[in-house]
Protein backbone atom coordinates (compact mmCIF):
# COMPACT_ATOMS: atom_id res chain seq x y z
CA UNK A 1 0.00 0.00 0.00
CA UNK A 2 1.32 3.47 -0.93
CA UNK A 3 1.60 6.37 1.51
CA UNK A 4 1.41 9.81 -0.10
CA UNK A 5 3.20 12.65 1.69
CA UNK A 6 2.69 16.25 0.57
CA UNK A 7 5.08 18.93 1.83
CA UNK A 8 4.97 22.65 1.02
CA UNK A 9 8.19 24.61 1.55
CA UNK A 10 7.54 28.35 1.68
CA UNK A 11 10.12 31.09 1.11
CA UNK A 12 8.02 34.25 0.56
CA UNK A 13 9.67 36.94 -1.54
CA UNK A 14 12.14 34.52 -3.12
CA UNK A 15 11.84 33.20 -6.65
CA UNK A 16 10.53 29.63 -6.59
CA UNK A 17 13.25 28.50 -8.99
CA UNK A 18 15.94 29.81 -6.62
CA UNK A 19 14.40 28.17 -3.58
CA UNK A 20 14.02 24.80 -5.29
CA UNK A 21 17.53 24.64 -6.79
CA UNK A 22 18.98 22.78 -3.80
CA UNK A 23 16.08 20.33 -3.81
CA UNK A 24 16.62 19.65 -7.50
CA UNK A 25 20.28 18.85 -6.87
CA UNK A 26 19.32 16.54 -4.03
CA UNK A 27 16.66 14.78 -6.10
CA UNK A 28 19.17 14.15 -8.88
CA UNK A 29 20.60 11.28 -6.84
CA UNK A 30 17.60 9.02 -6.23
CA UNK A 31 19.39 6.82 -3.69
CA UNK A 32 20.55 9.66 -1.45
CA UNK A 33 17.21 11.46 -1.81
CA UNK A 34 15.38 8.30 -0.79
CA UNK A 35 17.54 8.12 2.33
CA UNK A 36 16.70 11.71 3.19
CA UNK A 37 12.99 10.97 2.80
CA UNK A 38 13.37 7.93 5.06
CA UNK A 39 15.11 10.14 7.64
CA UNK A 40 12.28 12.69 7.52
CA UNK A 41 9.65 9.98 7.89
CA UNK A 42 11.68 8.41 10.67
CA UNK A 43 11.37 11.63 12.70
CA UNK A 44 7.61 11.11 12.95
CA UNK A 45 6.88 9.24 16.20
CA UNK A 46 5.88 5.61 15.58
CA UNK A 47 5.55 6.17 11.81
CA UNK A 48 6.62 2.55 11.33
CA UNK A 49 3.33 1.36 12.84
CA UNK A 50 1.63 2.41 9.58
CA UNK A 51 3.36 -0.40 7.72
CA UNK A 52 1.06 -3.21 6.63
CA UNK A 53 3.90 -5.72 6.71
CA UNK A 54 6.37 -5.77 9.57
CA UNK A 55 10.01 -5.77 8.54
CA UNK A 56 9.46 -4.18 5.12
CA UNK A 57 11.57 -1.07 4.36
CA UNK A 58 10.07 2.15 3.06
CA UNK A 59 10.57 2.50 -0.69
CA UNK A 60 10.06 5.79 -2.49
CA UNK A 61 7.92 5.23 -5.58
CA UNK A 62 7.78 8.76 -6.94
CA UNK A 63 8.71 12.33 -6.06
CA UNK A 64 7.25 15.43 -7.74
CA UNK A 65 8.48 19.00 -7.32
CA UNK A 66 6.10 21.86 -8.12
CA UNK A 67 7.16 25.53 -8.04
CA UNK A 68 4.86 28.43 -7.19
CA UNK A 69 5.80 32.11 -6.81
CA UNK A 70 4.16 33.82 -3.79
CA UNK A 71 3.60 37.57 -3.46
CA UNK A 72 5.54 39.31 -0.66
CA UNK A 73 2.39 40.62 0.99
CA UNK A 74 0.61 37.25 0.94
CA UNK A 75 -0.75 35.91 4.21
CA UNK A 76 1.33 32.80 3.45
CA UNK A 77 4.36 34.81 4.55
CA UNK A 78 3.06 35.09 8.10
CA UNK A 79 2.13 31.41 8.13
CA UNK A 80 5.65 30.54 6.96
CA UNK A 81 7.16 32.55 9.82
CA UNK A 82 4.88 30.69 12.22
CA UNK A 83 6.11 27.36 10.88
CA UNK A 84 9.71 28.53 11.22
CA UNK A 85 9.15 29.18 14.91
CA UNK A 86 7.74 25.65 15.25
CA UNK A 87 10.91 24.26 13.71
CA UNK A 88 13.00 26.21 16.23
CA UNK A 89 10.96 24.61 19.00
CA UNK A 90 11.67 21.17 17.52
CA UNK A 91 15.43 21.79 17.62
CA UNK A 92 15.04 22.52 21.32
CA UNK A 93 14.10 18.84 21.77
CA UNK A 94 17.77 17.93 21.35
CA UNK A 95 19.36 17.31 24.74
CA UNK A 96 21.98 19.84 25.83
CA UNK A 97 24.63 17.10 25.79
CA UNK A 98 24.09 16.49 22.09
CA UNK A 99 23.73 20.16 21.20
CA UNK A 100 27.26 20.60 22.58
CA UNK A 101 28.47 17.41 20.90
CA UNK A 102 27.18 18.60 17.53
CA UNK A 103 29.15 21.87 17.91
CA UNK A 104 32.35 20.36 19.29
CA UNK A 105 32.87 17.32 17.06
CA UNK A 106 34.56 19.39 14.38
CA UNK A 107 37.24 20.33 16.92
CA UNK A 108 37.52 17.21 19.07
CA UNK A 109 37.43 14.79 16.08
CA UNK A 110 37.57 11.61 18.23
CA UNK A 111 38.75 8.28 16.86
CA UNK A 112 36.20 6.43 18.97
CA UNK A 113 32.64 7.23 20.07
CA UNK A 114 30.99 4.92 22.61
CA UNK A 115 27.55 4.97 24.21
CA UNK A 116 26.01 2.06 26.11
CA UNK A 117 22.38 1.98 27.28
CA UNK A 118 22.18 5.75 27.03
CA UNK A 119 18.71 6.82 25.91
CA UNK A 120 19.88 8.79 22.90
CA UNK A 121 16.76 8.38 20.75
CA UNK A 122 16.29 9.44 17.13
CA UNK A 123 16.41 13.23 17.65
CA UNK A 124 19.73 13.18 19.51
CA UNK A 125 21.14 10.60 17.07
CA UNK A 126 20.42 12.96 14.18
CA UNK A 127 22.12 15.82 16.03
CA UNK A 128 25.18 13.64 16.61
CA UNK A 129 25.36 12.66 12.95
CA UNK A 130 24.99 16.29 11.90
CA UNK A 131 28.04 16.96 14.05
CA UNK A 132 29.96 14.21 12.25
CA UNK A 133 29.07 15.75 8.90
CA UNK A 134 30.15 19.22 10.11
CA UNK A 135 33.46 17.73 11.30
CA UNK A 136 34.03 16.07 7.93
CA UNK A 137 33.27 19.25 5.97
CA UNK A 138 35.18 21.64 8.25
CA UNK A 139 37.65 23.83 6.34
CA UNK A 140 40.49 23.14 8.77
CA UNK A 141 40.14 19.35 8.27
CA UNK A 142 40.14 19.08 4.49
CA UNK A 143 43.59 17.48 4.32
CA UNK A 144 42.35 14.56 6.43
CA UNK A 145 38.55 14.95 6.84
CA UNK A 146 37.69 11.50 8.21
CA UNK A 147 38.62 10.80 11.84
CA UNK A 148 36.29 8.10 13.23
CA UNK A 149 37.65 4.54 13.53
CA UNK A 150 35.11 3.03 15.93
CA UNK A 151 31.51 3.83 16.79
CA UNK A 152 29.62 1.88 19.44
CA UNK A 153 25.99 2.78 20.19
CA UNK A 154 24.59 -0.09 22.25
CA UNK A 155 21.01 -0.14 23.53
CA UNK A 156 20.38 3.55 22.85
CA UNK A 157 17.05 3.40 20.92
CA UNK A 158 18.27 5.40 17.93
CA UNK A 159 15.64 3.67 15.74
CA UNK A 160 15.32 3.87 11.98
CA UNK A 161 15.65 7.65 11.98
CA UNK A 162 18.98 7.48 13.77
CA UNK A 163 20.22 4.67 11.51
CA UNK A 164 19.33 6.67 8.40
CA UNK A 165 21.08 9.76 9.79
CA UNK A 166 24.20 7.67 10.47
CA UNK A 167 24.00 6.15 6.98
CA UNK A 168 23.89 9.63 5.44
CA UNK A 169 26.95 10.68 7.45
CA UNK A 170 28.81 7.56 6.34
CA UNK A 171 27.81 8.12 2.72
CA UNK A 172 29.47 11.56 2.53
CA UNK A 173 32.75 10.07 3.80
CA UNK A 174 32.59 10.08 7.62
CA UNK A 175 33.21 6.31 7.61
CA UNK A 176 36.32 6.27 5.43
CA UNK A 177 38.46 5.09 8.37
CA UNK A 178 35.84 3.15 10.31
CA UNK A 179 36.88 -0.34 11.36
CA UNK A 180 34.15 -1.20 13.88
CA UNK A 181 30.43 -0.37 14.04
CA UNK A 182 28.43 -1.69 17.00
CA UNK A 183 24.68 -0.94 16.98
CA UNK A 184 23.23 -3.67 19.21
CA UNK A 185 19.65 -3.33 20.52
CA UNK A 186 18.65 -0.06 18.87
CA UNK A 187 15.21 -0.74 17.36
CA UNK A 188 16.64 -0.54 13.84
CA UNK A 189 14.20 -2.06 11.35
CA UNK A 190 14.19 -2.78 7.63
CA UNK A 191 14.22 0.90 6.60
CA UNK A 192 17.26 1.62 8.75
CA UNK A 193 19.04 -1.52 7.51
CA UNK A 194 18.42 -0.58 3.88
CA UNK A 195 19.83 2.91 4.44
CA UNK A 196 22.88 1.51 6.24
CA UNK A 197 23.58 -0.69 3.22
CA UNK A 198 24.12 2.48 1.19
CA UNK A 199 26.22 4.23 3.82
CA UNK A 200 28.43 1.20 4.44
CA UNK A 201 29.60 1.29 0.83
CA UNK A 202 31.75 4.23 1.90
CA UNK A 203 33.43 2.26 4.73
CA UNK A 204 36.17 0.33 2.87
CA UNK A 205 38.13 -0.69 5.99
CA UNK A 206 35.21 -1.94 8.08
CA UNK A 207 36.14 -5.15 9.92
CA UNK A 208 33.32 -5.56 12.42
CA UNK A 209 29.58 -4.93 12.13
CA UNK A 210 27.39 -5.84 15.08
CA UNK A 211 23.59 -5.49 14.84
CA UNK A 212 22.02 -8.15 17.08
CA UNK A 213 18.57 -7.68 18.62
CA UNK A 214 17.41 -5.24 15.93
CA UNK A 215 14.35 -6.15 13.80
CA UNK A 216 16.30 -5.84 10.53
CA UNK A 217 13.96 -8.21 8.68
CA UNK A 218 13.70 -7.67 4.93
CA UNK A 219 16.27 -4.89 5.00
CA UNK A 220 19.14 -7.26 5.82
CA UNK A 221 19.77 -8.28 2.21
CA UNK A 222 20.20 -4.61 1.23
CA UNK A 223 22.53 -4.07 4.16
CA UNK A 224 24.81 -6.90 2.98
CA UNK A 225 25.42 -5.15 -0.36
CA UNK A 226 27.31 -2.38 1.43
CA UNK A 227 29.83 -4.59 3.23
CA UNK A 228 33.35 -4.59 1.79
CA UNK A 229 36.07 -7.25 1.52
CA UNK A 230 37.80 -6.45 4.85
CA UNK A 231 34.91 -7.71 6.96
CA UNK A 232 35.96 -10.14 9.72
CA UNK A 233 32.97 -10.21 12.10
CA UNK A 234 29.26 -9.96 11.28
CA UNK A 235 26.70 -10.31 14.08
CA UNK A 236 22.99 -10.25 13.27
CA UNK A 237 21.64 -12.54 15.96
CA UNK A 238 17.96 -12.22 16.91
CA UNK A 239 17.32 -9.87 13.99
CA UNK A 240 14.10 -11.30 12.51
CA UNK A 241 16.00 -12.94 9.65
CA UNK A 242 14.45 -15.63 7.48
CA UNK A 243 15.42 -17.84 4.53
CA UNK A 244 15.70 -14.84 2.23
CA UNK A 245 18.35 -13.31 4.49
CA UNK A 246 20.12 -16.68 4.80
CA UNK A 247 20.27 -17.15 1.02
CA UNK A 248 21.49 -13.58 0.51
CA UNK A 249 24.27 -14.17 3.05
CA UNK A 250 25.33 -17.46 1.49
CA UNK A 251 25.57 -15.82 -1.95
CA UNK A 252 27.58 -12.87 -0.59
CA UNK A 253 30.02 -14.69 1.67
CA UNK A 254 32.72 -15.07 -0.99
CA UNK A 255 33.07 -11.27 -1.06
CA UNK A 256 34.49 -11.41 2.48
CA UNK A 257 37.74 -13.44 2.23
CA UNK A 258 38.81 -12.47 5.78
CA UNK A 259 35.51 -13.35 7.48
CA UNK A 260 36.16 -15.18 10.76
CA UNK A 261 32.86 -15.04 12.64
CA UNK A 262 29.27 -15.07 11.37
CA UNK A 263 26.67 -14.94 14.12
CA UNK A 264 23.06 -15.48 13.06
CA UNK A 265 21.65 -17.21 16.13
CA UNK A 266 18.07 -16.74 17.27
CA UNK A 267 16.51 -16.08 13.87
CA UNK A 268 13.76 -17.99 12.02
CA UNK A 269 15.00 -20.12 9.10
CA UNK A 270 13.80 -23.36 7.56
CA UNK A 271 16.09 -26.16 6.44
CA UNK A 272 16.48 -24.32 3.10
CA UNK A 273 18.15 -21.33 4.71
CA UNK A 274 20.14 -23.36 7.23
CA UNK A 275 21.59 -25.66 4.57
CA UNK A 276 22.48 -22.73 2.30
CA UNK A 277 24.52 -21.19 5.11
CA UNK A 278 26.18 -24.50 6.00
CA UNK A 279 27.14 -25.06 2.36
CA UNK A 280 28.60 -21.55 2.21
CA UNK A 281 31.19 -22.68 4.76
CA UNK A 282 32.76 -24.74 1.99
CA UNK A 283 33.52 -21.47 0.18
CA UNK A 284 34.72 -19.59 3.27
CA UNK A 285 37.68 -21.69 4.32
CA UNK A 286 38.93 -19.17 6.90
CA UNK A 287 35.59 -18.91 8.70
CA UNK A 288 36.13 -19.97 12.32
CA UNK A 289 32.54 -19.78 13.56
CA UNK A 290 29.05 -19.98 12.08
CA UNK A 291 26.55 -19.61 14.89
CA UNK A 292 23.01 -20.68 13.99
CA UNK A 293 21.80 -21.77 17.41
CA UNK A 294 18.06 -21.41 17.80
CA UNK A 295 17.58 -20.27 14.21
CA UNK A 296 15.94 -23.40 12.80
CA UNK A 297 12.15 -23.40 12.76
CA UNK A 298 12.11 -27.21 12.51
CA UNK A 299 14.02 -29.92 14.43
CA UNK A 300 17.32 -30.81 12.76
CA UNK A 301 17.88 -34.18 14.37
CA UNK A 302 17.36 -36.04 11.09
CA UNK A 303 19.42 -33.62 9.00
CA UNK A 304 22.21 -33.12 11.51
CA UNK A 305 24.37 -36.05 10.37
CA UNK A 306 23.93 -35.19 6.70
CA UNK A 307 25.08 -31.61 7.28
CA UNK A 308 28.05 -32.81 9.31
CA UNK A 309 29.09 -35.23 6.56
CA UNK A 310 28.77 -32.41 4.05
CA UNK A 311 31.32 -30.37 6.00
CA UNK A 312 33.62 -33.32 6.56
CA UNK A 313 33.76 -34.04 2.84
CA UNK A 314 34.83 -30.46 2.31
CA UNK A 315 37.56 -30.79 4.97
CA UNK A 316 35.79 -28.29 7.24
CA UNK A 317 36.10 -28.72 11.01
CA UNK A 318 32.53 -29.43 12.14
CA UNK A 319 33.22 -27.68 15.47
CA UNK A 320 33.06 -24.39 13.60
CA UNK A 321 29.30 -24.87 13.10
CA UNK A 322 27.04 -24.21 16.08
CA UNK A 323 23.49 -25.46 15.62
Amino acid sequence: SDLKVEVMLKAPGVKAAWASAALQRLMADAEIFSNHIAEVLGSVPQIWLLQLKDGEPFTMVRADLEEMDIARDSDLAERARSKASEIEEMTALVDTEFVELRKNLMWSRPKSMQYAFHQIGEVNARAMCEGLEMAYNADHAQKDPSHLEEISIWGCSIGNGGAVALANALAIGCGEKLQSIILDENDIGAAGAKALGVGLQSCPFLRELSLPKNPLGKGFASLLTGLGPNLKVLDAAEANLDDEAALATSKTITRWPFLRSLRLAGNAMTLLGIEALVRSMLLAKDLQQLDLRGSSTTPLAVEWHRLMKLLQKGNIDTRKLRL
